[in-house]
Parts: C-alpha cells; structure tokens; sequence
C-alpha cells in the first residue's frame, strides 16, 4: 500500500522564496513529527520535536532523532543525533569562538541532552555526557562522563569512563577508568586505572586497574593489579621513580658527569677511614611485616640504610613514609678514593720496605766485612802459635 503524505520541506533562495512538496512514504514507512531539511540556514532537523523552537537565526546545525536540540532557538553548528541527544541545548545567537551552546557534536540516546551552554563538546554514546554543562569535553563510550557538571577540556574513552568524574583537563581511557574521580589533570589508562581515587590529581596510571584506589596526587603508576606497590611507581614533585623489580638494560644507564654541569668540586676527604667503618650484610626480607613490598625470597647482599647516613649522608635518601634507601651507585667515587688512599698507604710501606732492604744490606755487607776481618785475625792467631 502506497501512502502519500505531505511535509514541509523549504528551500530558500536568493529570492527569498520557499517550495513546498510531497515526500512520499511506502509500506510501513514512517515519518514522524518534522522534516526540515533547509530551515533557516543551513540546517537539516528530523523527529519528532526536533529543534522544536528554532528560529532562522540557527544556522550549520543538523539535529535527528526524537526531541534532538528541542530547546535551541538560535544555535549554530551543532550536530544531535539521538532520542534527545542535545535536548536541553541554548545555543547563543553571537558568532565567535567561545560562544556558549555551539560547535557541539551529541551522538547517541540522551547523548548531552543535559547541556544548556557547554560548547566545543563531542560526545559519543548512549547517555555520553548526558549532564555535562562544560566545555570541550570528549566522551566516547556509553555513560562515559554522564555526570560531568564542572568539568572542562576531558577526554574519556571506554564505557564509562570517567563516569561520575567532575575535575578537569583529565585523559581517562578503559571501562570505568577514573569512574568516581574528581580530581583534574590526570592520565588514567587501562580498565579500571585510578577507579576510586577521590579528588587526586595530576596522576599518571597505566595499567589494569593500576592506581586503583590511590588518593594522593603527582604520582605514577605502572601495574597490572590494584596493587599499592606497582612495577614502576614515580612522585611527579619530588622526581622519584622506584622499580619493585629487577631491572636488566642492554644500553647505557649513567648519570649526567659533565665537568661543565658542576662546581665546588673537590676530592672525598678520609673516604678509606669512613669507608672500613660500614659492613658488607647478608640478609633477608620481612615479608611478613610488610606485605606490599615486592622483595626476592632469598637473601641479598647489601648496607644497612642507618650505618651509611652516619658516614656519607649524602648518599640515603627517603620516601614519604620515612623508610630510607641507598644510591648504591654512588659509592663508585668513594670506592675510587678509598682504593688510592690505600694505594698510597701501600706505596708509603713499599717505600718503607725498600729503605729496610737497603739498610740490611749495607748492615749485611758490614757484618760480612765484620766477619772477614774476624776470620783473618783468628788466621794470624793460628799462625803466631805454630
């Protein structure tokens, strides 16, 4: 069965003048509500209360879907798709960069439908943004940020991602990545990564729930688990990066020891001295006492942190908690002054031991001229009685 309806499709010309004609609709075909597809300028509307108010002044925008860009009156280059994608959407009339309500792009069921001024915002999914209110936010994935009221200038990618999240200028990628964080300036990769993390920010996690529930701020994370002792966890503020595992390099890992980069340099005073007062330890972890750590089973070689801040301070550090630890490395130049300390020590004895030879030979070839003169006289003395 053919149906013929009629629907108001203007077009309009220089002339200003407009053209009404038939849209024919087969079968089951429906078309329901309005079809617009040259109204005001440049704008194209399909659906039932779709861009229900606008008026001439909107121009660029396309709106499809039920009740899409319902309350736009005079929006300008926005783009609904959705069962009320963009419903609640104001568009300003004033052209310009930062004019609130245009240049947004809602694609999905209640995609931004709550969104009055925000603008520059792409938000792709069912209920993506759904109450967003800000600017130049990303969301792609369905409830991705569906509860941004504050938030500005976020990207989020992966179901609900970001979810309930409200801080700003965050990336947040993976289902439920950063879901109930409010903090801003955070990177979270991996599903689940910086889940629960409260108003933290500026962290960076990647990895299967890495950083799960950490709520400080500036830190890296690098893991596979919810661990709070990741593969690589890093303080932004205080530029500390920690491994808790082994680290094997084929290339070069070195330190900057450019002569141009230092000053004050002087030599290590009584390295040897310092150096005999430390102990060489074999010992074993406390697992038990602190679970978190990731340590090996057997038994290392090391110091004892204490024993070397008493000697060379400079060369322990500790973490925010208090525990300390050794730069190793840097016991190269103490080493390299130690040895050349004893050299000069050895050096000093050879010199000594020498000068010992020396005097016992001239005391040996005395004694031998000593001894020959005895000789001859206990000759003579022999002679004298024949």
């Amino acid at each position: 069965m053919k149906a013929i309806l009629s629907f108001s499709i203007l077009f309009c010309c220089a002339a200003g003048l407009t053209a009404q004609i038939n849209l024919d609709v087969f079968g089951d075909s429906k078309i329901l509500g309005r079809l617009d597809l040259y109204k005001g300028s440049g704008n194209t509307l399909a659906g039932f209360e779709t861009g229900k108010i606008m008026t001439t002044s909107a121009y660029s925008n396309t709106y499809f879907g039920y009740q899409a860009g319902l309350a736009d009156a005079n929006g300008h280059e926005n783009a609904f798709f959705g069962y009320q994608a963009g419903l609640m959407n104001v568009g300003v009339e004033t052209a310009g960069f930062d004019t609130p309500g245009n240049r947004n792009t809602f694609i999905g069921h209640r995609a931004g439908a709550s969104n009055v001024s925000g603008f520059d915002n792409c938000l792709v999914g069912f209920k993506a943004g759904e109450d967003n209110l800000e600017d130049r936010n990303v969301f792609i994935g369905a409830y991705t940020g569906i509860d941004n009221t504050t938030g500005e200038k976020n990207t989020y990618l992966g179901t609900a991602a970001g979810e309930f999240s409200n801080g700003s200028e965050s990336i947040m990628v993976g289902f439920w990545a950063g879901r109930l964080n409010n903090g801003s300036n955070n990177v979270f990769v991996g599903t689940q990564a910086g889940y629960n993390t409260g108003t933290s920010s500026s962290n960076v996690f990647i990895g299967y729930q890495a950083g799960f529930s950490e709520t400080n701020s500036n830190l890296l994370y690098i893991e596979n688990s919810s661990s709070t002792s990741p593969l690589i966890w890093g303080d932004f503020l205080n530029n500390d990066v920690q491994i808790n595992g082994d680290l094997c390099y084929t290339g070069t890992f070195g330190a900057c020891s450019d002569q141009r980069f230092k000053k004050d340099v002087r030599n290590i005073p009584e390295a040897l001295t310092r150096l005999v007062k430390l102990n060489g330890v074999i010992h074993g972890w406390r697992h038990e006492d602190y679970p978190d750590m990731i340590w090996k089973e057997s038994e290392e070689y090391g110091v004892v942190a204490q024993e070397v801040e008493e000697e060379f301070p400079e060369l322990v550090n500790q973490d925010k908690e208090g525990y300390k630890y050794v730069d190793y490395v840097k016991f190269a130049p103490i080493f390299i002054e130690a040895v050349k300390e004893q050299q000069h020590v050895i050096e000093s004895l050879q010199q000594t031991i020498l000068s010992l030879q020396e005097h016992n030979k001239l005391l040996e070839d005395r004694l031998e001229g000593f001894i020959s003169v005895v000789n001859e006289l206990k000759s003579q003395e022999h002679i004298l009685k024949d």
